[in-house]
């Protein structure tokens, strides 16, 4: 290292690095004594280059006090620091402030652009800001990412400076090309974040810490092998569809997957754009999905017209959401409730007839008309009625059953 210098740089060097050796902050102690000591121990650090020269600045900042991220590189070097900035320009200058700034960085002293500037940054070390330029994060994510991994020292302030392994960035990096973050795989979905974060909530997309690609790309995989080649005159885009039928994209997906659902055709490259499916089949498992029915479906169910149901419904015999009829309040509507017409037929009688044996035996219709189109009555009234069982056992027979008709 000293053959690269001209014979005043390695005098001026030695002088420099010896006076450290001997004294430590005291150079100008050190000036003091005899020159061929000073330049003997500068010689005898180039000797043991780089090691020597890490030694002596482990013992300078020992002796400093100074705290990581506190204090500078002149609090912590002193006089050193100062004569490596009236060092000529030059390869051993050069090569004293390359390593000078290494030891700084790695121990958390803040370094002097006027005294370290003309050295270049090292190939294989990087600081936290360069790291989450590379890998295309913010500071602060990147440094919770790096201190996550142990590249980033405890307790350490987040202005201290800390140098970081290229080839620990570039692993990262590596890592990371085969992962996504949930706004890529919206994109690639061809779908919005929340939609996203439900399928991976849902387990739909599996999430083994990051979120990988192949993960994404093996579930269109598996939708497109169920869809046929060619594309339905019915067959509507996946996540328009769900807008139309009202129901979530994860369990249309869910329903695909597991043969509840077929498709009406298929088109690479569009995410699930690309997945064609029906409206009615969706919307079927909508209504199932939301627990919720529609008055006609009510009424199918019920064997009522779908006028009498909605009245049911206003009269609140039969209680409805917004969303729709819960499956549980026909239920408990079929539980409690019989309508007459049901009675009559079931006991063979005309529903006038049915009219006028239940008004002897004291049993008043719940609503009848012009309240409600139909008569119905409460079973538990019929059951309780005294001895109408063995007068009118097929009308009692009938109001036993769960289920109207």
């Amino acid at each position: 290292m000293l053959d690269k210098g001209t014979l005043g740089e390695v005098i001026q060097a030695l002088d420099l690095v010896g006076a450290a050796s001997l004294k430590g902050h005291a150079l100008r102690e050190a000036r003091d004594l005899d020159r061929h000591l000073v330049l003997d121990a500068g010689y005898r650090v180039f000797a043991a280059w780089p090691l020597a020269l890490d030694s002596i600045l482990d013992g300078l900042l020992a002796r400093s006090g100074i705290g990581p991220g506190k204090w500078g590189a002149a609090a912590a070097y002193g006089h050193f620091h100062t004569g490596l900035n009236e060092l000529r320009n030059g390869p051993i200058a050069a090569a004293l402030k390359e390593r000078t700034r290494r030891h700084a960085i790695a121990n958390g002293v803040a370094i002097s652009r006027t005294v370290f500037g003309v050295a270049q940054t090292a190939k294989d070390l990087c600081s936290i800001k360069d790291a989450a330029s590379r890998l295309g994060l913010g500071f602060d994510r990147a440094r919770r990412e790096l201190a996550h991994r142990g590249l980033v020292p405890a307790r350490t302030r987040r202005g201290t400076p800390v140098v970081i392994p290229q080839t620990a960035v570039d692993n990262l990096i590596s890592e990371r090309l085969g992962t996504v973050k949930i706004k890529q795989a919206a994109q690639d979905l061809r779908i919005g974040r929340t939609q996203a974060r439900r399928l991976v909530a849902a387990g739909i997309i599996e999430r083994r810490g990051a979120l990988r690609r192949s993960d994404i790309d093996g579930l269109l995989q598996k939708l497109s092998s169920r869809a046929p080649t060619h594309i339905g005159r019915d067959g509507v885009p996946l996540p328009r569809a769900c807008r139309s039928a009202r129901l979530p994209i994860e369990a249309a997906v869910a329903a695909i997957l597991q043969g509840r659902a077929s498709l009406a055709g298929y088109r690479s490259g569009r995410g699930l754009e690309g997945i064609y499916a029906r409206i009615s089949d969706l919307r079927a498992l909508g209504k199932d999905h939301r627990d919720a029915m529609t008055i006609e479906d009510a009424a199918r169910t019920l064997k009522l017209k779908w006028e009498t149901v909605k009245k049911l419904t206003q009269l609140r015999l039969i209680r409805a959401g917004n969303a729709g009829i819960p499956r549980a309040a026909i239920e408990a509507f079929q539980a409690d409730f019989v309508a007459g017409a049901h009675l009559a037929q079931a006991a063979g009688l005309r529903p006038r007839t049915l009219m006028k044996v239940m008004s002897k035996a004291g049993i008043c219709p719940v609503v009848a008309p012009p309240r409600c189109r139909q008569v119905f009555y409460r079973r538990e009234e019929i059951l309780n009625a005294s001895q109408f069982r063995s007068k009118h056992p097929l009308v009692h027979s009938a109001a036993l059953r769960n289920r109207a008709g």
